[in-house]
């Protein structure tokens, strides 16, 4: 159990800080790299993120030297987290394109069939993937038990949210007053509890 620990703690570490990255080259810049295009877009950002992957992966001794051992209670609450997170993403699925997985409406400057997203799990909240992956850090970082892992789970949350302020800034660029309806309409991250009227 401990290579696998290992294996899954060295998995975090060298792919979410990559992928975080990424959305954070992609929102700020959309209307840049919609000038220069998808194609281009997607050589350079791809290329900054592996070399970041390439090196946590090379300095993955000094993160990854400090972990707490193994507990089946500990990693029975992170089945049950992943197994949720893993349904939020299921969920989101349903309603997205695999043009809209990897990015592509927001690199697109022809806005031809761009349409709002409101339907499915998006209509109970606005960024259900990122919930998911909170979810599924936090799965990660209990299963693994080590000090990296943790560490990637706290820096998560903050990170998150700020790409998510990005995001939205420019989703209500591309959408205009549609998404500050949407906005207004479905909360960012916790779904409403509705009370029935009786």
């Amino acid at each position: 159990m401990n290579t696998t620990r290992y294996v899954v703690a060295l998995v975090a570490l060298v792919t979410y800080p990559a992928a975080l990255l990424f959305w954070f080259l992609i929102h700020p810049f959309a209307r840049r790299w919609r000038q220069i295009g998808a194609a281009w877009t997607y050589t350079i950002t791809l290329s900054v993120i592996t070399g970041v992957g390439a090196l946590m992966y090379a300095w993955r001794g000094p993160p990854l030297s400090v972990e707490y051992g193994w507990s089946e209670r500990r990693a029975g609450v992170a089945i049950v987290l992943l197994a949720i997170g893993l349904t939020i993403e299921a969920l989101c699925r349903r309603s997205l394109s695999a043009r809209i997985l990897i990015g592509l409406p927001e690199l697109l400057a022809d806005r031809r069939g761009d349409r709002l997203l409101q339907e499915g799990i998006y209509a109970r909240i606005r960024h259900p993937r990122y919930v998911g992956a909170a979810f599924g850090i936090v799965a990660v970082a209990l299963f693994a038990n080590y000090l990296a892992t943790y560490l990637l789970a706290v820096v998560f949350f903050p990170v998150i949210y700020l790409i998510t302020v990005l995001e939205e800034r420019e989703l209500v660029d591309r959408f205009g007053e549609a998404y500050r309806t949407y906005q207004r309409r479905v909360p960012r991250f916790i779904p409403r509890l509705r009370v029935r009227a009786l």
